[in-house]
């Protein structure tokens, strides 16, 4: 079989785009060290959470990066995976002969810290000067969710979460969804709202839950949020932001 040939760019595109990765490695947070806090958008796909990211990682000092595909529940699914292993095999008797043989020098912890580690390093990567790093994401619809949000907290702390919700019937007629079941649409939304309801009201601290139809009207709605942020609140703007239309919104 013949290998595709590939075509590469132009010298000068290819020096511009190499030297752009080289400032970026500069500007980045070296890597162990960290922001003062973390904040993390957890909603749905059609909810609006790219104008909230555009608004909250506007904030001075603030990184918000959109999605990532999800890549930190892999992370989480594999601290899941370490932990059943300890729990349940790493006993500390087993012999070189036995099958789950070295499960009771694992360390789940000690594994997750380092995963998360890599994740910001790698996928997050913060610039310096930052105070407070996060992400938004939209594949939160899982029967896990408790469990993962909880292990973003440990492992992330101090953290704030800001749960995102838009009406069923508006989310459901968008094009993102056209071919989804709505009714299984509707019970995975209805199970994210009483997951993270739970969540709110067990840590108001750190769980804020807003609504697109309200914090879109009435940026004022907004303000519990900024102050859980210590930011400061500035409703002129935040209306004037939510008054451009996004990109990935036209046509």
């Amino acid at each position: 079989m013949t290998r595709a040939a590939i075509t590469k760019p132009p010298l000068p595109t290819r020096i511009a785009t190499k030297l752009r990765r080289w400032q970026s490695r500069l500007a980045r947070v070296p890597a162990g060290a960290g922001p003062e806090r973390w904040l993390f958008i957890v909603t749905y796909g059609r909810s609006g959470s790219t104008i909230l990211q555009k608004l909250l990682g506007s904030i001075t000092g603030h990184y918000l990066a959109g999605e990532n595909h999800n890549s930190l529940h892999g992370v989480f699914a594999a601290w899941r995976d370490a932990t059943i292993l300890k729990a349940k095999y790493g006993w500390g008797h087993e012999g070189i002969d036995h099958p789950w043989h070295g499960a009771d020098v694992a360390d789940p912890d000690g594994y997750a810290r380092a995963m998360v580690a890599a994740f910001v390093a790698n996928i997050l990567r913060p610039p310096r000067g930052t105070r407070v790093a996060g992400f938004k994401e939209i594949r939160y619809l899982t029967e896990d969710l408790r469990e993962y949000l909880l292990f973003i907290d440990r492992f992330f702390a101090p953290a704030v979460f800001v749960i995102n919700v838009r009406s069923v019937d508006a989310v459901a007629q968008s094009a993102w969804w056209k071919d989804a079941d709505k009714q299984e649409l509707a019970a995975n939304i209805a199970r994210f709202e009483a997951i993270t309801d739970a969540l709110v009201a067990e840590f108001p601290d750190r769980f804020i839950k807003i609504d697109y139809a309200r914090w879109t009207s009435d940026p004022e709605t907004l303000r519990p949020v900024y102050a859980m942020l210590d930011a400061r609140f500035d409703a002129t703007q935040i209306a004037e932001t939510l008054s451009v239309r996004l990109e990935h919104m036209r046509g």
